[in-house]
C-alpha cells in the first residue's frame, strides 16, 4: 500500500520532531551504581553464613550521567490530566509526579540507574516507558515520582 507521504517528507518531519526536543530539553542527571564484588578470605567462606571477617567488599561507585529530557512537571497540587471530554476518567496526578521525554539512549541509561536528578531534587521511576513517534519509535514517555 502506497503512502500519503513520502519517504523524504517522513525525515522532514522527523527532523522536526528531533529539533523540538532539542530546543526544549533540559540536562538531567542518572546516578548509577557499579557492581559490588566480594573477595572471600578463606576457602570455607559461606556467604549464606558470612561473617565480616570472612570476606572483603568492594564499595560500589556511583556514577553520574548527564543526558537530555523534555520536562513536564505537574501543574499544582492535584493537576488534571485529561478530561471528560477526552477520555472516559479524568486523571488526577499529585504535584511531585514528573513526566519526561527522553530519547532511546537516555531511556536504557534510567532503566539501568538508582535515582533520576531533575533540578536538584531525586525521582524514581514509576512508569514503564511510552513509545513516541509518527513514524518509528524515537522518543519515550516515563513517568517519575520525588524520592524521600
Amino acid at each position: 500500500m502506497t503512502s500519503f507521504l513520502s519517504d523524504a517528507e517522513k525525515s522532514a518531519i522527523s527532523d522536526v520532531f528531533d529539533d523540538i526536543h532539542d530546543t526544549f530539553a533540559r540536562d538531567i542527571y542518572i546516578y548509577k551504581k557499579g557492581m559490588t564484588v566480594l573477595v572471600a578470605l578463606t576457602d570455607d567462606y559461606n556467604s549464606l553464613y558470612e561473617t565480616e571477617e570472612d570476606y572483603v567488599s568492594d564499595t560500589p561507585e556511583l556514577t553520574r550521567y548527564t543526558t537530555q529530557a523534555r520536562i513536564r512537571y505537574g501543574a499544582g497540587a492535584n493537576a488534571e490530566v485529561g478530561t471528560p471530554t477526552d477520555a472516559s476518567v479524568a486523571l488526577t496526578w499529585p504535584i511531585d509526579v514528573v513526566r519526561l521525554k527522553v530519547n532511546a539512549t537516555a531511556r536504557s541509561l534510567i532503566y539501568a540507574a538508582e535515582k533520576i536528578e531533575l533540578d536538584g531534587y531525586l525521582y524514581d521511576l514509576i512508569s514503564e516507558a511510552a513509545p513516541i513517534g509518527p513514524f518509528s519509535i524515537n522518543y519515550f514517555t516515563l513517568w517519575f515520582k520525588r524520592g524521600a
